[in-house]
């Protein structure tokens, strides 16, 4: 596993996911995930996503 990644995060599941997307498309060997949108799927942040996409990375 790589020891640095990129996490992005938005308020928009669909931003954050579009963004990932474009990255990956570039950086093929970066490890890159994202978090996006309240826990109900609607526009917001979750601290629970947040921290989920950061451990995924991370641990």
């Amino acid at each position: 596993m790589k020891e640095y990644g990129i996490v992005i995060i938005s308020h928009s599941k669909d931003v954050a996911k579009g963004v990932s997307d474009i990255i990956s498309q570039v950086a093929a060997d970066v490890s890159i995930t994202y978090s996006g949108g309240a826990d109900d799927g609607g526009i917001g942040t979750s601290f629970d996503k947040v921290n989920a996409a950061f451990e995924k990375k991370c641990c």
